[in-house]
């Protein structure tokens, strides 16, 4: 969604008085005193409805406002609107639990965009779906849900030691102790992976299917 705000400007010309018209959606009229010869921004024009200074209306994507200041009259946009009815500031971003977030942003030009980014939010931080990141002794990866644009935090590796990751469900032998950890995913929170001890008959069936993968 795409909205630009729009300044008023001094008109060309200015023939009669009481005569009106349009520029860049301002409306003006002019006046003479004399010889003086003034165009006045009166109004601002938004799909056939007029607004005087001040005046504040909606569309369904945007918020925007007939501003006055010492250049006249101007459209500016102040605010975006989520589908809820939910008003963003520019530059301000909105969390939708389980499917993205939006944002209400401003290029250098003036265009303002609501736009909607599908994906995890952590945080402060967004993920698009395929992205892992580390998180402490454990590494993340965004899924897309099994319902229709819904997106979920798996832990997908722990780590087991210095520089050693291993993947979820599988185990790592700690050769000096000889003792075995395998990562597991958390049930009730996919998010969470942690090591647990296991015992070597479950690491050695573990390590002969690996073993049997690596040489098919």
């Amino acid at each position: 969604m795409l909205a630009l705000a729009v300044a008023g400007k001094a008109p060309r010309e200015c023939n009669s008085a009481g005569t009106s018209w349009v520029e860049d959606k301002i409306k003006y009229v002019c006046s003479v005193d004399g010889d003086v010869k003034k165009a006045k921004a009166v109004a601002c024009l938004f799909r056939g409805k007029e607004y005087a200074a001040g005046d504040q209306w909606t569309t369904a994507s945007f918020k925007f406002q007939c501003k006055q200041d010492e250049n006249g009259l101007s459209i500016s946009v102040t605010t975006c609107i989520k589908p809820d009815g939910e008003e963003l500031g520019i530059g301000a971003v909105s969390a939708v639990a389980g499917k993205g977030r939006y944002q209400c942003t401003q290029n250098k030009t003036g265009w303002v965009t609501r736009k909607f980014q599908k994906g995890c939010i952590v945080g402060d931080s967004f993920y698009r779906a395929g992205r892992t990141w580390f998180s402490g002794n454990t590494t993340l990866e965004c899924f897309e849900g099994a319902n229709k644009d819904e997106y979920l935090v798996k832990a997908t590796a722990c780590k087991a030691d210095k520089d050693v990751w291993i993947n979820v469900g599988t185990y790592f032998q700690y050769v000096s102790s000889n003792s075995h950890v395998k990562c597991e995913r958390s049930k009730e929170d996919p998010s969470i992976a942690n090591l647990v001890p296991a015992n070597a008959q479950g690491y050695n069936r573990w390590f002969k299917q690996y073993a049997d993968v690596q040489d098919a």
